[in-house]
């Protein structure tokens, strides 16, 4: 089976995983059925959810707990992307001002998100960076 061949009719392409189970591709449609044949399980892919896979180059990727901030600057500079605010992340700071949270986001996390959009990462690797990249920043505060 191919990534991106979508089957034509009711035509699924199929392909059988590791562990024999099948996988049909769907293209355009999405399902979410539950489904097995005897003891193999059926699982469905089609375009969005094949998106949403990271680029096989950074799918190895080893993910720092330390050191996370010029990881990600590093990463986003070898993929040459830079953050760009859309709309809808200046309507969502509009309502965050206006509620009076004074939650901010900083340039590593924008470059987190910017990479996650370009599919550089997958949402995981952005959550784990992320997460790594709040512990780091929360370890280096000073309680008083």
């Amino acid at each position: 089976m191919t990534p991106g061949s979508a089957a034509s009719g009711h035509n699924a392409p199929i392909a059988r995983s590791n562990n024999g189970n099948i996988v049909l591709d769907t293209g355009h449609r999405r399902l979410s059925r539950k489904l097995a044949l005897g003891e193999r399980r059926v699982s469905y892919i089609n375009d969005r959810t094949r998106a949403k896979v990271a680029p096989a180059s950074d799918r190895r990727l080893v993910i720092p707990a330390t050191n996370v901030a010029e990881f990600v600057r590093d990463l986003a500079s070898r993929h040459q992307v830079s953050y760009s605010p859309t709309m809808s992340d200046q309507w969502a700071e509009t309502v965050t001002k206006l509620a009076g949270d004074p939650v901010r986001t900083g340039p590593v996390q924008d470059l987190l998100v910017a990479l996650q959009r370009a599919g550089k990462l997958s949402t995981a690797q952005m959550t784990t960076l992320l997460v790594n990249y709040l512990r780091e920043r929360k370890q280096r505060v000073r309680s008083i």
